[in-house]
């Protein structure tokens, strides 16, 4: 059997052995199973992702340049976790290539497919455990802050004064009687960093992408957290101790905040505006919730931005939207009645006659424009032009047919609506287009086929 070693010098898990000292084994563990080494391969730089004798035993061995390549440890056999498993797992191994691990005394030859394949899964689990735990340690080192308000110095925690003022103030809103959303709003209209892009910040991340505004889960961890009066827990083989660190608040004031304060059961409600309710300024969906925290139901644009920042308030009751939806589709009733009754009149004919006659005029001169250019120099381009707005013309000709008719789409849909008691959520679906809020002060409705009304004379809409 041809066989061939592989050593490296650094490594990054674990003391390094010397590359002599390496040889030195792998050379007794060859003479005691009678293996015959032919080939050498080895990273020798001073670098731990070394990995040019690697790449070139990989090569050699997917070549059969040799039957069974030997390692001192498969923490030594490539520059990373995934590096060696797989290149003995998923080539070697496949290839009929064998291979020796000297420190576990390990040969593959005469082994089962079984044993193998166990022996790799079992080495590599080894290795990315120690590779998890090393990255951990770089990462604590690393990270400045691990809590917002607080940083580390000497593997203790300190008060983070660069955002000392920023909690100190959440904890006074909080102490005032200003609820959560409330000093997130605060935060978010005062321009402050949110905890995830002043952390990342500081500890020289990325921030791209990062969400930059408070959000009602950040306040809510500050308030409730027992490390900012204080206390910090640790663990010791189970045992869980409490190690002090600076304060921002002291029991008395933690319990004021956390444990007396009465919880509100808010009653679960249907919304059956449900993805019909917008902001007119800014055409962002609301939401609706107890937004102002006192038990009532308000529509709010979640996510705030400079022009809802501008409203002079800040949502607007759901019953109020609610009742005023109501009887609008009540008025809609009445008023699609009463156009009914025009439209099935005397007067209806007239009155379409009167509303269409430029419409008229204006196709009966595009027509003889047509003629005319047909019967004359048969200009493409022109023709093409007069009959693309004489098309467009007796399309808008025969809306206002259809408008001045009793299959009016709009007339027909509102005459057909039931009465209700209560808005429901299958009322709203099938009779809203969509509700928009104005500076959440005012409520319009906009109406399924509104195209079908918008063509009627004015006073036929007046109730």
């Amino acid at each position: 059997m041809i066989c061939a070693s592989y050593t490296r010098k650094a490594v990054k898990f674990g003391e390094a052995i010397s590359i002599p000292e390496q040889n030195d084994r792998i050379e007794q563990f060859a003479k005691r199973y009678r293996l015959n080494i032919t080939k050498k391969y080895s990273d020798r730089k001073d670098d731990r992702d070394a990995e040019d004798g690697f790449l070139e035993m990989k090569e050699a061995g997917m070549n059969r340049s040799f039957d069974c390549i030997v390692v001192w440890s498969a923490m030594y056999f490539g520059r990373d976790p995934l590096n060696g498993y797989n290149l003995l797992r998923h080539a070697f191994f496949p290839a009929g290539i064998d291979f020796a691990v000297v420190s576990d005394n390990f040969l593959s030859v005469g082994k089962t497919s079984e044993e193998i394949k166990q022996y790799l899964e079992d080495k590599y689990k080894e290795r990315r455990r120690l590779h998890n735990a090393k990255q951990a340690l770089v990462a604590r080192d690393k990270r400045m802050n691990t809590l917002y308000g607080y940083k580390i110095e000497d593997g203790e925690f300190v008060i983070d004064e660069k955002v000392e003022d920023t909690v100190k103030q959440i904890f006074q809103f909080a102490l005032d009687g200003k609820s959560k959303k409330d000093i997130t709003e605060w935060l978010n209209e005062s321009g402050i960093e949110s905890p995830q892009i002043y952390l990342r910040r500081e500890v020289g991340k990325d921030t791209q992408g990062i969400p930059p505004l408070w959000k009602y889960e950040y306040v809510k961890k500050i308030l409730t957290d027992r490390r900012y009066m204080g206390e910090r827990a640790t663990s010791s083989k189970g045992v869980v101790s409490l190690v002090p660190m600076p304060a921002y608040i002291d029991e008395e004031t933690y319990n004021r905040l956390n444990l007396e304060i009465p919880i509100r059961h808010v009653q679960k409600r249907e919304n059956p505006l449900f993805k019909l309710v917008y902001d007119k300024d800014t055409m962002i969906r609301m939401y609706v919730g107890d937004y102002m925290s006192n038990g009532g139901w308000y529509y709010y644009v979640r996510e705030k931005n400079d022009v809802t920042r501008g409203y002079g308030k800040k949502a607007i009751p759901a019953d109020e939207v609610i009742g005023y939806i109501e009887e609008a589709l009540r008025k809609e009733h009445r008023i699609a009645e009463k156009v009914y009754e025009r439209l099935i009149g005397n007067e209806c004919q007239s009155v379409y006659l009167k509303r269409t006659e430029t419409l008229r005029l204006y196709i009966q001169e595009l027509m003889e424009q047509l003629l005319s250019e047909v019967d004359g120099d048969n200009r493409d381009d022109v023709i093409a032009e007069l009959d693309s707005r004489y098309s467009e013309a007796q399309t808008d000709l025969e809306k206002y047919q259809k408008t001045y008719c009793e299959s009016n789409p709009w007339v027909k849909l509102y005459r057909g609506m039931p009465t209700f008691d209560a808005l429901s959520f299958q009322t709203a679906k099938d009779y809203i287009d969509k509700v928009f809020i104005i500076r959440n002060e005012k409520v319009e409705f906009l109406p399924l086929y509104n195209e079908w009304k918008k063509r009627l004379p004015k006073e036929w809409l007046e109730v």
